[in-house]
C-alpha cells in the first residue's frame, strides 16, 4: 500500500512539474497515464497489452518482453535487424502504441518502421 502511495505522490509531482514547461495537447483521456520522461532517458517501460509488458532501449530500438515465468526480460526479435550505429546521446526510435492495437517502432533518424506481430517479432513496414 505504500508503495501505491508513494507511485501516485510520484506520478502527480511529474505531472505537475511537466505542466509548469509544457503545454498539454487539446485532448486528453482520463484514465490513460501520463509519461513523463526527460530528453536523456534511455530505457521506457510500454504496456503493449494486459499481458506483454516491455522494457524499450530508446537508444539502440532494442525491445525486451518481460517473461513472467522466468521473471526476467527476454530480448524480441526484429526481422531485417535494426540499422548499425552507435547509439548517440539522444533517442533515436520511439514506440507508438496507440489503444494497445499494432505498436510501431520507428527509427526517428532513417524512417525505417516495423509493427509488433503480437507474439515475439518486430516485422518491417516496407515502403
Amino acid at each position: 500500500m505504500k508503495t501505491v502511495i508513494a507511485l501516485l505522490i510520484g506520478l502527480v509531482c511529474g505531472v505537475g512539474a511537466y505542466a509548469q514547461n509544457n503545454s498539454f495537447p487539446e485532448k486528453v483521456i482520463i484514465g490513460s497515464p501520463v509519461l513523463v520522461l526527460p530528453d536523456t532517458a534511455r530505457y521506457q517501460l510500454i504496456r503493449f497489452s494486459s499481458e506483454i509488458l516491455v522494457k524499450f532501449d530508446r537508444f539502440t530500438g532494442k525491445t525486451f518482453a518481460y517473461d513472467r515465468n522466468g521473471n526476467r526480460w527476454r530480448l524480441l526479435d526484429v526481422r531485417g535487424g535494426l540499422p548499425a550505429g552507435a547509439p548517440g546521446t539522444t533517442p533515436q526510435y520511439q514506440i507508438y502504441n496507440e489503444g494497445e492495437n499494432y505498436p510501431l517502432l520507428i527509427n526517428n533518424e532513417t524512417g525505417q518502421t516495423w509493427y509488433f506481430n503480437g507474439f515475439t517479432t518486430w516485422t518491417p513496414i516496407t515502403n
